[in-house]
């Protein structure tokens, strides 16, 4: 594969990943707890949070971590002047985990939100990450896939940065017990995010 045939496979690989995520997060909207009541109004409101909540928070997770992974993968995409066979491959491999993870939410939700089902969307989401991370990593390994006016710099700083994303997923795995804790332990992304990036500066001035 020239490098035209590249750019143009890589143009239709990311089409059809916009489009997954898209879809998926519209699914997340979709999969919400609907209103008992035919009418619904400020009366109904509290009522519906009260008994809902749980599973809202489910699909805000959802949503939340479907947006990020989307973000990651235009930003990882911006780097890269083309794609192959391999790299196409591990990108589909990460949409199937991106479906999964809807599942994961929908199963979650018909099941009332219990512990199982919060391993399985925190599982999803890590996996969603690890994938992201091996398709970076092979694209920048020898710097097959990636702009010539991307240093080796910006291609290293970015490889430890996304790993912010599946190690905050696996961090909340440590309290799938506890539903509150583990909704709270998905806040600790930003000091990941945070973490990552010192780490990468650290070790670039080593």
């Amino acid at each position: 594969m020239n490098d035209r045939q590249s750019a143009k496979q890589l143009k239709r690989l990311n089409t059809v990943t916009d489009v997954v995520y898209g879809i998926i997060i519209w699914r997340f909207f979709e999969i919400i707890p609907k209103p008992k009541t035919g009418s619904f109004g400020f009366r109904e409101l509290g009522p519906y949070l009260s008994e809902n909540y749980p599973l809202l928070i489910i699909a805000l997770v959802g949503i939340l971590v479907a947006a990020i992974y989307w973000v990651q993968n235009n930003t990882l995409t911006s780097l890269l002047k083309g794609t192959d066979s391999i790299h196409s491959a591990i990108r589909l491999v990460q949409l199937l985990f991106l479906m999964t993870f809807l599942y994961s939410l929908k199963f979650g939700i018909d099941n009332g939100g219990s512990s199982l089902s919060r391993a399985f969307e925190s599982t999803a989401a890590a996996l969603m990450g690890i994938t992201a991370g091996l398709g970076f990593l092979y694209a920048s390994g020898k710097n097959r896939l990636i702009l010539e006016e991307v240093g080796k710099s910006e291609t290293w700083e970015t490889s430890i940065i996304i790993l912010a994303e599946p190690l905050t997923a696996i961090f909340t795995l440590a309290f799938i017990n506890y539903q509150w804790l583990w909704e709270v332990s998905w806040l600790s992304y930003p000091i990941f995010k945070k973490l990552m990036s010192l780490l990468a500066i650290k070790l670039k001035y080593k």
